[in-house]
């Protein structure tokens, strides 16, 4: 079945509205409030008292003067269920409240409304219809059309018009005033105040990319239109591992363990789809998938680098689960090598800029920012259009510490190195043509354990193998010289005397000829069984029966040396990125050439690049100040694009919620409009535990568009 987008995306924009407009009335600290009191705007003295002394709990002598008014959420009426032994009592064991108000009251008990007028009256999604076993009071059309005709008073309106306002709307939603209001089941127990304020908006930004495709049918989200109209589901795990999909796994973060045998799988299923693929991993924790998403992003991040005056990846991981995100980001705080590794002590596995350490970046929320990010996590952040960023990119894209940076890459690049660069061109150059001659390397060689494996029947040889073979071929050399001497002894012996010649046609001659040629083959064991004397027809059929057994032992000893050859090639392939000593035992067994990999050449692998693209950011950012770029401030599509394909060349994996991320991926055009079709890979964490009304924003960012096939579009993880 076809599902309609334009219908699910009202769907899910609804159901984010429905999460706005509840507030649990169990979550707050309730006092009474004389309903004359609320309608007059005036707090009795001891109410104000107990409020403001919630209020300024915990807050030192300094906040408490600061503080002019607090914020309160006042229940128009509780409503109490009457009985709780029926049918129903299970969905009316609860309190509830129609209509809320977000107000803010005075030390003088003065009740104030701050912003949008309209924006502090919540009618409760949970008495309203559609609603499943609960009792309702009113329908959520019924909420649209009145907002919709009758706008709420403007900002900085005084106390009575706002009342006057929120008055005549709950009489016209619910058919009485609120101080009479009794509906059935329930009794009325008046109006109710507690310290807090209204629920966050948290899913603003993601209701914005539904409004955007809704009323803009051009804006392209395939990855979106594959999510909810998905294709028959394939089970990926049995796809076959070849040299192309092991030439894709490019990169490896850390050297400590390879890739098990469930992480090898998934990653073959990453590269092996087809662009705009969504690929499913699921395991229970601790199997690996944090670890998995680490291969994909570095082989990508690799990948990219090899291709000359190529652009990083734009890499999302995202997720709903605070501790998905946490995990992420630990992932990627450091890529660092054990200290038994051959490269532990390279200044190749460290950063060439400073105070940089980390290869995730995390896109915290504003409020996320205002509570402090963890230093161990790099963060990058713009609250307000227009200003450039702050966290990570605000404290490197400026000339103090460009200039720095550039003599501190070009000092670390020296000591790699051992020799000096002209420039920052010249020396990132280098990097990247290593990281290509040791990525051919690689996949030169996993393409001759390939072919070689064919020749030995899928089974690829060992060492010792290859040993007894060229023992074999040498001797087949030998009985190839012995086969052409008897052919030439067989065929003399075929002509006989001149006059066995002449006569050959007559039977006795002939019986003698064949005699004397067959008992000699059959002392070389050459003879044919089903050989006889009346199929001898002389020295030209002779000749060719003994040419055509040349010719196949001949073709035997080529396969045979095709398969040594091609087995030397790939030992000599390894030459350029592996020790002696390890060539020896990946020769010896051959089945470890893949963990070897994983846990030297692939982190190798992955650290030229690094170190590639950190000498590439230092190129761009300082041509961008010199010239006054407008991609640090620039909202237009091109600077928000460049902007992060700039931060991908810090972290190849960028961090953020799925509330967070439908905000930050986008750019102006007369207006905001939405920066659809740029991610390159989109990962969901958790995936499980993310409504699809929430995640599913994320995919109308996503969808890979170079042809190439870097990778899928999106991988969803989850327990």
């Amino acid at each position: 079945m076809t599902l309609s987008l334009s219908g699910l995306l009202n769907y899910w924009r609804a159901a984010l509205l429905d999460s706005k407009r509840h507030i649990d009335p169990d979550s707050l600290s309730l006092h009474p409030l004389a309903f004359g009191n609320l309608r007059n705007g005036q707090l009795e003295r001891r109410l104000t008292a107990t409020l403001w002394a919630e209020a300024e709990t915990g807050l030192s002598r300094r906040e408490r003067e600061r503080m002019s008014a607090i914020n309160l959420i006042v229940a128009f009426q509780l409503l109490q269920p009457e009985y709780r032994h029926s049918a129903i009592s299970a969905t009316m064991d609860r309190m509830r409240v129609p209509m809320w108000l977000c107000l803010q009251v005075t030390r003088e008990g003065k009740l104030l409304v701050s912003g949008n007028p309209g924006d502090q009256i919540i009618v409760d999604r949970a008495v309203l219809a559609p609603a499943s076993g609960v009792q309702t009071f009113s329908q959520i059309t019924e909420v649209d059309d009145y907002s919709g005709s009758n706008p709420p008073p403007a900002d900085g309106s005084d106390w009575p018009t706002f009342w006057r306002y929120a008055d005549q709307m709950f009489t016209s939603l619910f058919g009485e005033p609120a101080d009479r209001f009794a509906p059935r089941h329930h009794v009325n127990l008046g109006a109710y105040i507690a310290c807090g304020t209204r629920p966050a908006d948290a899913s603003k930004a993601i209701r914005k990319v539904y409004d955007t495709l809704i009323d803009q049918d051009d804006v392209p989200a395939p990855l979106l239109q594959r999510l909810i109209n998905p294709q028959e589901a394939k089970d990926v795990t049995g796809i076959a591992e070849n040299a192309a999909l092991k030439g894709r796994h490019l990169g490896q973060m850390s050297g400590d363990f390879p890739l098990n045998r469930s992480q090898r799988q998934s990653l073959n299923a990453v590269t092996a789809v087809a662009d705009g693929e969504i690929v499913a991993v699921n395991g229970p924790p601790g199997t690996g998938k944090t670890t998995f998403i680490q291969s994909v992003v570095a082989s990508l991040w690799v990948e990219r680098a090899l291709v000359e005056g190529g652009e990083p990846p734009v890499i999302l991981a995202s997720s709903t689960n605070n501790k998905a995100i946490t995990n992420i980001l630990d992932t990627f705080a450091r890529a660092s090598l054990p200290t038994q590794h051959p490269l532990s002590a390279s200044p190749l596995i460290e950063r060439w800029l400073p105070e940089v350490t980390q290869y995730g970046l995390y896109l915290p929320s504003k409020r996320e920012v205002e509570k402090g990010i963890r230093p161990e996590h790099a963060a990058a952040w713009c609250h307000q259009y227009g200003q450039p960023w702050g966290g990570l990119p605000g404290s490197m894209e400026n000339d103090s510490y460009l200039q720095g940076a550039k003599d501190f890459w070009i000092s670390r690049f020296r000591d790699w190195a051992g020799q000096d660069a002209t420039d920052l061109k010249e020396a990132t150059e280098t990097l990247r043509e290593l990281l290509q001659l040791k990525a051919s390397a690689m996949k030169a060689a996993l393409t001759l354990k390939d072919t070689t494996a064919l020749l030995f029947d899928g089974r690829f040889p060992t060492a010792s193998d290859i040993a007894r073979l060229r023992a074999v071929i040498d001797q087949d050399e030998s009985r190839s010289q012995t086969l052409r001497e008897c052919a030439r002894t067989a065929l003399e012996l075929s002509h006989g005397s001149l006059l066995e010649a002449i006569f050959s046609w007559v039977p006795a001659v002939k019986r003698r000829l064949w005699s004397r040629v067959h008992s000699y083959l059959d002392a070389q064991n050459l003879a044919d069984p089903a050989w006889t004397w009346k199929t001898f027809l002389g020295s030209a059929t002779l000749r060719a029966w003994l040419d055509d057994l040349i010719a196949k032992h001949e073709r035997a000893l080529d396969r045979k040396k095709e398969a040594v050859a091609n087995w030397s090639n790939w030992l000599h392939a390894l030459q350029p990125i592996l020790a002696e000593d390890v060539q020896k035992e990946i020769a010896a067994k051959p089945d470890i050439l893949d963990e070897r990999l994983d846990t030297l050449v692939r982190p190798e692998l992955f650290h030229l690049a690094a170190r590639y693209w950190e000498g590439r950011w230092l190129i761009e950012v300082d041509a961008a100040t010199r010239s006054r770029d407008k991609t640090f401030t620039g909202r237009d599509r091109d600077a928000c694009e460049r902007r992060w394909r700039r931060f991908a060349k810090l972290t190849p994996c960028m961090v953020s919620t799925a509330y967070t991320a439908p905000r930050l991926f986008d750019y102006y055009k007369g207006s905001t409009e939405l920066l659809a079709d740029f991610i390159d890979l989109l990962i969901v964490d958790e995936a499980g535990q993310v409504p699809p009304q929430v995640g599913s924003a994320l995919f109308a960012l996503a969808q890979s568009t170079d042809r190439r096939r870097y990778a899928a579009a999106g991988a969803c993880l989850g327990n």
